[in-house]
Formats: C-alpha cells, sequence, structure tokens
C-alpha cells in the first residue's frame, strides 16, 4: 500500500480546518440526537481533528515533508530541498571586548 504524499503547509491547515468544520457539524448533530451512530460520528471527527493537528504540527513549512531528526535544509538546487534562503540573527548583545 502506498502512503500518501505529505501535503504543503497549508493544505496542511485547510485540511486541520476542514477537519474542525465537519466536527462542529456532528456536534451540532449530536444537540438533536443523542443515538451512538451521531456519538460515534462526533469521536471519528474528533480522532480526525487530533490527526490532522499532528500533520499540520509536523509538515515542514519549506518543503512538505515530515520534520525528523535530522532534517535539514540544504542550498542546493534540488527542487525536493528548497534552497537555505533564510537569514540567521543572531539578537543577543555582543560581550564587551569582543
Amino acid at each position: 500500500m502506498a502512503s500518501e504524499p505529505s501535503p504543503s503547509k497549508i493544505e496542511a491547515i485547510y485540511q486541520l480546518r476542514d477537519a474542525v468544520e465537519a466536527k462542529a457539524r456532528a456536534e451540532a448533530v449530536l444537540e438533536h440526537d443523542a443515538s451512538p451512530g451521531a456519538r460515534d460520528a462526533l469521536l471519528a471527527a474528533q480522532l480526525e481533528v487530533e490527526a490532522k493537528t499532528q500533520d499540520a504540527i509536523e509538515v515542514c513549512h519549506e518543503c512538505g515533508h515530515e520534520k525528523t531528526a535530522g532534517h535539514a535544509h540544504a542550498p542546493t538546487g534540488d527542487a525536493h530541498v528548497p534552497a537555505n534562503n533564510v537569514i540567521q540573527v543572531n539578537f543577543r548583545p555582543r560581550a564587551e571586548g569582543a
């Protein structure tokens, strides 16, 4: 079974938004219908929100791949790994005499 490709950061956030909307609809249904099916639907929607939240947290904002311990971006021309266009700034004051 092939794994689903990782979404971009923006796609992950939109998927999370869709999951939250589905959960809100399930909550509204549960207010009028306290059946086991409605409770199961709400639980499934809650689990989907949690999964999409985790996806949105884990996806890299630069390349869309899951962040791992060794995840880094190198200044290469590879489309899969974007050039490192982030400027590192040290805001700590310099020590006197340095």
